[in-house]
């Protein structure tokens, strides 16, 4: 383990450094020491939690909540209540808003769209990116003094970074990849039911289809299809259907002017005919008398 007795306690802007032991890992397998840097936090636009708050810098890549919980109470220094990092949508609680100033002007916070559905994770955790920053809030102001105290006295000891509970290095890439994609049962069983799926809608496309070739149209014909007929259509079927469109005929005689024009005509063919019809009778009356006048 390197020497720390080099390292100053403080740095510009009233940083304190606090140096942790980082174990070895599967990626790897050597001891290291990280420097974390903490003040008071103390934003441009106060907040009622400034008091109670600290903003640390240079935060370790795997930090999550809980390793900083882990790690202020190996400290025995005060409780947190929450942690913020940067950029960060998984924090346990947002920072309070500032207080509204109607002097400046403020940008309008950027609304993201909102996703639908539940998304597969793939990561086991987010990564920080190197020299992140974080703001702890703690449940009392006490609490973050206390906290102050114990991170100048210990400089000589530092304290243990905790587990980070996860894989990292090769083992993690390897875990990401694997749930990229799906198992090959989970594969299997979702063509077999697609498949299914698409087989019953043929079988139903084929059986309509059928069924088209056997029922007829409105003038009787039967409309040929992909395949061919099973079986002819019936006659009685087809009988039907014209007495059907004959009726429809009907129903409509007399609507239009030439149906009319053509009415007469029939009318008058037809009482022509009854009038040759009766003169031949007459003649062949007068004909067959006995008494011929001179």
């Amino acid at each position: 383990m390197p020497k720390t007795h080099s390292i100053p306690t403080k740095i510009k802007d009233d940083y304190l450094i606090l140096p942790l032991q980082l174990p070895a890992t599967q990626s790897f397998n050597t001891p290291a020491i990280h420097y974390l840097y903490l003040r008071r936090h103390q934003p441009r636009i106060p907040t009622p939690d400034d008091s109670r708050s600290l903003f640390a810098v240079n935060v370790p890549v795997d930090a999550t909540e809980s390793h900083l919980r882990t790690l202020f109470s190996t400290l025995e220094g005060g409780r947190v209540e929450s942690v913020h990092f940067e950029h960060s949508s998984s924090s346990s609680a947002p920072l309070p808003p500032p207080p509204s100033n109607t002097n400046k002007k403020r940008k309008r916070p950027a609304t993201t769209p909102a996703t639908t559905g539940a998304e597969t994770k793939t990561w086991d955790r987010p990564l920080h990116t190197s020299g992140a920053t974080a703001i702890i809030r703690f449940v009392d102001s006490e609490s973050c003094v206390s906290t102050l105290r114990r991170i100048s006295s210990a400089r000589k000891t530092p304290p243990t970074w905790p587990s980070s509970g996860g894989a990292l290095g090769i083992v993690r890439y390897t875990q990401h990849h694997r749930l990229r994609f799906p198992s090959s049962a989970y594969l299997q069983a979702s063509v077999d039911s697609f498949v299914a799926a698409f087989g019953e809608a043929e079988e139903e496309a084929r059986r309509a289809a059928a069924r088209r070739r056997q029922e007829p149209d409105a003038d009787g014909f039967v409309i040929v299809t992909r395949g061919g007929r099973v079986k002819p259509a019936r006659q009685d079927e087809a009988k039907r259907v014209l007495e059907e469109k004959e009726a429809k005929k009907g129903e409509l005689s007399g609507f239009y002017r030439f149906q009319v024009r053509e009415d007469k005509k029939k009318r008058q063919q037809e009482l022509l005919a009854k009038f040759e019809e009766d003169r031949k009778r007459v003649e062949e009356r007068k004909k067959g008398r006995r008494f011929i006048p001179e």
